[in-house]
């Protein structure tokens, strides 16, 4: 290896050049800059930064944002998760490892009260739905219309349905648990857990916080977010999904 060129041993190493890796280090750190909260002691400065490139006492932000012409005003903010991390969840999750375990659990699920939500994007738009059923009693739905495709994610629309899901749970009358909400995308079951800040943690803050009151409120609380996989003929799944349509439709 001493004797190997370093250009051949990058490529080998499937590394990139030393200017290129300073560069990417280089970019990230600004978008990381680009997406802080208001906050954050650098908020004002790194839009400052990005509207004006002067001419004489430049400082690392002014090269920055100009050499990658990055405006934080078009970037998402993140916010910091409110959570610290030694505090722990109310509920659990549970996810199969295949496909057809996951509906022959749900199948013999006998929770007295069991919610569905979902979120996807349709006709351009995207919306989210959470439906309720309790045995004995009609089912009780909310839904949400988030915007366009333009304005949000598939991936936001799922964490809002687990929002409206805990809001379902919330205001039922004198609950019963255990408890099951059922969803069919795994990255929100992953992410309602998760206390990393990352694009729409806020939404799991919320979900959180609805949770921790919903506990409060109940002592014998025991709900469990399982995994169900989206369009398997599962009629409460599908129900979800065609009340998430309906949000959509109603603009």
């Amino acid at each position: 290896m001493k004797s190997t060129a370093s250009d051949i041993m990058e490529v080998h190493a499937n590394l990139l050049p030393t200017s290129l890796l300073l560069q990417n280090a280089c970019h990230q750190a600004t978008m990381r800059l680009a997406t802080l909260p208001d906050t954050h002691p650098l908020y004002l400065p790194i839009r400052k930064a990005a509207r004006q490139y002067i001419s004489s006492h430049r400082s690392s932000l002014h090269c920055l944002t100009q050499r990658f012409d990055i405006l934080p005003e078009s970037m998402e903010t993140l916010r910091p998760a409110c959570r610290p991390p030694s505090s722990k969840n109310p509920w659990t999750t549970h996810i199969a490892i295949n496909k057809d375990l996951t509906i022959e659990e749900h199948e013999q699920l006998t929770d007295l009260i069991q919610v569905y939500s979902d979120g996807s994007g349709y006709k351009g738009r995207i919306r989210a739905a959470a439906i309720l059923f309790r045995a004995g009693k009609r089912p009780r739905t909310l839904w949400y219309h988030l915007g366009t495709e333009e304005e949000h994610t598939v991936f936001e629309a799922e964490e809002v349905g687990l929002m409206l899901a805990a809001h379902l749970i919330a205001t039922e009358p004198d609950p019963t648990f255990p408890i099951s909400i059922s969803v069919d995308n795994q990255a929100s079951i992953q992410s309602s857990k998760s206390f990393h800040t990352r694009p729409g943690s806020y939404l799991a803050d919320h979900f959180h916080k609805i949770m921790k009151g919903i506990t409060r409120d109940n002592g014998d609380f025991k709900v469990t977010i399982h995994w169900v996989p989206g369009h398997a003929e599962v009629h409460r799944n599908e129900e979800a999904d065609k009340q998430a349509k309906l949000a959509a439709e109603d603009r």
